[in-house]
């Protein structure tokens, strides 16, 4: 769901509102809504019978939502503050709760201020106050409440060091930071603090090498290392042996628990066991690729530290979180495995991320047994960051958030998870319309759904015709940017405002000077204040979309599918943006009984072997169809059955029922700049005619009613008439909670 507290974009169909129960409290999250127990908690916390989680939504604004376990009662989410930082997933929010039952939360930093705010009356989270902000340059805030009430931040300041500040229980303010780990020339950490029962502070750290790091072995990132804080203040080594403060680079070797070598050491967390004894996890290995990667056990047993390996996995960025939960007995929940796009299913986060497991142990971490998978098991969708709930129980103790690696993508869940399954609420199902006056007043209403974060590129085509931009909605879902349209021989002014909006550095024009002009190029750097303007064309559409499809390729990402459609009629080719997006995959223009020679070339050189043929006999022959590798045909009777069949076939290759667009089908433009929309949040684009719902349409939408939570309407009225709300409203409603 996106609920209707976010609906910010275009206006929101009027009341009766629409309900339907969904397995996620969020859906307006940032590409990683919640950083890793390792870089930033708590994330969730319990305060008697009500859970409080923080995550970054929106533009990397921090966000918090409550959750009454006893009520089942969802709350929010509420936006907190606005962040200083443009798509930075490293402001992630730490929440807590101060002596008078007000929540606070610390966000922001990575190079910019470290905010702080609190909730203005005690457990209500939809009003917050600015505090002042804790550092001018901090990050990675992470907080704890000792017994006597003070509230402890650790977090990395701007000169690398980790610095501790302890609040004033009587104003919720920070006093001056005291360093505890010194960075120098060669070294800096990476670590997570946790509070023990009896007041101690254990801490787990790895070491950057910088000299690795600058010589091009990017993350550099090795060691395990442990000390502890007592309650006077004093930091020690696993031994007890008295550690000065500042640790310096030298003076960690004391600390040292485990000496990886060559091997990378990444995502190192601590916890203390029930008897006190502090257990580690950590990623340890020396490559990428399916088990690249050990997770990897630590448990200090009063005298040595015994270690076990857990699982595998194939990222160093993938996450974890260790659960001690009785006498020699732990959990650990786990990415482990595969990504979606290893597996080829697309949409996924590309390297990080998965399935998210579950592993117990039995014998104090020395042997390990797979329990579960706790994630939904959705084609392309990735999952990471699993955090604990501090104070969780047994009804929910586990957040975690769905992944992607666009920065500039606002449309992933975050979830809630217990011993019984994900914590399901109910949502209003949102219907809102994205119109503006003109074709290229829609395309940035669109933008504006899409990118309300910005984005640093730009694709933008002509209004005219629609062979560009038809072949550019890949190249813009591969470049985490929205498709603008534009007059021909200038800039419009609509779309000008828009990427000064969007903060776009880059805008890459696609088509000759017959398509779009000098003169616009001139003007996207004198008025939209672009630094790179970059043209993607060829003598023929034919050749430009070659030309995209190059500007496409990487040999990292190199999709064996393409997307085949007409390049002499648009209409049964106006959706294909999603699937191509859900495939990773060119869109090839064919003529009905020809393959054009740079067509070809664009086969060949992506060394392709399935494509997907969009239209039917009349728009691309059994003859030709049966000259491409591969060849499956999506095509119905008419433009509107053809799109609602590829929202179907969409769904086996990435894409979700949850939400849709919805296009005239009398004109290209509002089909194909709402498909960037639909890729985004991988749902379909769906055609209709003005007057009412086009059939095929209406099929489908009944088909996914139960799971229906978002629709978008491209145009204004005279596109997308007033009834076809009402029809689909009607629809939502027979798919809606009673």
């Amino acid at each position: 769901m996106v609920l209707a507290l976010f609906l910010a974009h275009g206006a929101l169909v009027p009341a009766p509102a629409l309900a339907a129960t969904v397995p996620y409290f969020a859906e307006n999250g940032s590409n990683e809504a919640m950083l890793s127990e390792m870089a930033i908690h708590p994330a969730a916390l319990r305060v008697g019978d009500r859970i409080y989680l923080a995550y970054q939504g929106e533009s990397y604004d921090p966000y918090v939502a409550s959750y009454d376990v006893v009520t089942g009662e969802w709350s929010g989410p509420y936006r907190v503050g606005v962040t200083a930082l443009r798509l930075d997933a490293h402001g992630a929010p730490s929440i807590w709760v101060d002596s008078a039952g007000r929540l606070h939360v610390a966000y922001g930093g990575h190079q910019s201020r470290l905010f702080h705010a609190r909730s203005a009356a005690p457990g209500d989270i939809s009003a917050w106050e600015e505090l002042p902000y804790i550092d001018i340059a901090g990050t990675y805030p992470q907080t704890m409440t000792t017994p006597d009430g003070r509230v402890l931040l650790f977090y990395r300041s701007a000169a690398s060091n980790w610095v501790m500040r302890t609040s004033d229980p009587s104003r919720g303010l920070f006093g001056e930071a005291q360093t505890i780990l010194l960075s120098d020339s060669t070294a800096l950490w990476y670590a997570d603090f946790r509070l023990g029962r009896t007041g101690i502070v254990h801490a787990a750290f790895a070491r950057v090498d910088r000299l690795e790091v600058n010589a091009g072995q990017r993350w550099g990132r090795h060691d395990a290392h442990y000390l502890y804080r007592d309650t006077a203040g004093q930091w020690h080594d696993a031994t007890g042996a008295d550690v000065a403060t500042p640790v310096t680079v030298a003076a960690t070797a004391q600390a040292r628990v485990l000496d990886s070598g060559t091997d990378y050491v990444n995502e190192i967390s601590v916890k203390e066991d029930d008897g006190g004894r502090p257990c580690l996890l950590f990623l340890t290995g020396d490559g990428a690729g399916p088990g690249a990667y050990d997770w990897r056990f630590m448990r200090h047993d009063g005298s040595v530290w015994t270690t076990a390996t857990v699982t595998t996995t194939d990222h160093f960025f993938d996450a974890g979180a260790l659960r001690p939960v009785g006498d020699d007995e732990f959990e650990a929940f786990l990415v482990a495995g595969s990504n979606g796009a290893d597996q080829g299913v697309g949409l996924s986060g590309r390297g990080r991320g998965g399935a998210i497991e579950r592993w117990r142990s039995t014998d104090a971490g020395a042997t390990w047994s797979f329990e579960e998978t706790i994630t939904p098991a959705e084609r392309g969708s990735d999952f990471a960051d699993p955090q604990l709930v501090e104070g969780g129980d047994s009804s929910a103790y586990l957040a975690f958030i769905e992944w992607d690696s666009d920065p500039t993508e606002f449309f992933n869940r975050v979830y809630l998870w217990g011993d019984t399954g994900l914590v399901a609420r109910t949502v209003d199902i949102g219907i809102e319309r994205l119109g503006g006056a003109t074709r290229t007043e829609t395309a940035v209403a669109v933008s504006q759904a899409a990118f309300p974060g910005g984005a640093d590129t730009v694709v933008l085509a002509t209004q005219t015709n629609y062979p560009d931009a038809l072949a550019g909605a890949p190249l813009a879902r591969r470049s985490n940017a929205p498709l603008l349209l534009t007059d021909g021989r200038w800039l419009s002014t609509a779309t000008a405002a828009e990427i000064v909006r969007l903060g776009a550095k880059k805008v890459i024009v696609l088509g000759g000077t017959g398509a779009l002009s000098y003169q616009v190029e001139a003007d996207l750097k004198a008025k939209a204040g672009v630094k790179r303007v970059e043209r993607v064309a060829g003598d023929t559409r034919y050749e430009t979309a070659l030309e995209i499809a190059r500007k496409m390729y990487d040999p990292g990402r190199l999709s064996d599918k393409a997307v085949v459609v007409s390049g002499e009629n648009w209409p049964d080719a106006a959706c294909s943006a999603p699937l191509a997006a859900a495939l990773d995959a060119p869109v090839v223009l064919v003529k009905r009984n020809a393959l054009p020679v740079s067509s070809a070339a664009l086969l060949s050189e992506w060394e392709t072997t399935a494509t997907v043929v969009i239209g039917g006999p009349g728009v691309i022959s059994d003859d030709l169809m049966a000259s491409l590798p591969g060849p499956v045909r999506i095509g119905g009777a008419d433009r509107y059955e053809t799109a609602a069949l590829l929202a179907r076939h969409g769904l086996d290759l990435g894409l979700l029922p949850h939400r849709a667009v919805i296009a005239t089908g009398l004109d290209f433009p509002d089909a194909l700049t709402g498909g960037t929309l639909a890729a985004r949040a991988r749902g379909p684009v769906l055609l209709t005619r003005p007057g009412s719902l086009s059939q095929p349409a209406a099929r489908y939408l009944e088909w996914v009613a139960d799971d229906l939570t978002r629709v978008w309407l491209t145009g204004q009225t005279d596109v997308v008439g007033a009834a076809v709300e009402e029809d689909v409203r009607a629809i939502a409603a027979r798919g809606a909670l009673p």
